[in-house]
């Protein structure tokens, strides 16, 4: 379905980087060799003896002085969001997949202009954003819009002969 994808892109987006923030975190901040390359390409902090680096938690010990301030932030930003959007919720309020469920509706209304505006909107409201693919709307102006081309290449006489 043309569209869907960059529909449903910021989701997407949300869902890629969450999981890609959530996996880089452990050896950001328990790997010996990745905290090392961190270090020398975006911290330069100095570098304690090698008897301080010997398991996973002396190393954790030291790549969390610069690390908590990111994660704690990040951590407290997601908290404020997840807050705002339940609260949202609570409201009623769903601003993107709202204007994206209207906007449907809409396309909906334009294939299927026989039938309530209203009951279709209504329909396309309820209906998850996965299911836009299941609509066939955009087939269905297809077919009109050849049955008009048809229609008017007749009147014109312009069609082929075959």
């Amino acid at each position: 379905m043309e569209g869907y994808y960059m529909v449903t892109l910021p989701y997407k987006l949300g869902i890629t980087s969450a999981i890609l923030a959530g996996m880089a975190a452990f050896p950001l901040v328990f790997h010996l060799p990745t905290i090392e390359w961190f270090n020398a390409w975006a911290v330069t902090a100095d570098i304690p003896e090698a008897r301080d680096l010997e398991t996973p938690l002396e190393v954790s010990i030291w790549a969390w002085n610069w690390m908590e301030p990111p994660l704690g932030t990040i951590s407290f930003a997601l908290l404020c969001s997840q807050y705002a959007r339940s609260q949202m919720n609570n409201l009623g309020i769903h601003p993107y997949t709202r204007w994206i469920k209207a906007r449907r509706g809409r396309a909906l209304a334009e294939a299927f202009p026989k039938y309530d505006e209203k009951i279709l909107a209504a329909y396309s409201e309820t209906a998850n954003l996965q299911d836009w693919e299941h609509f066939g709307w955009q087939e269905k102006q297809e077919q009109k819009q050849n049955l008009y081309k048809e229609q008017t290449e007749n009147i014109d006489g312009t069609k082929k002969q075959s």
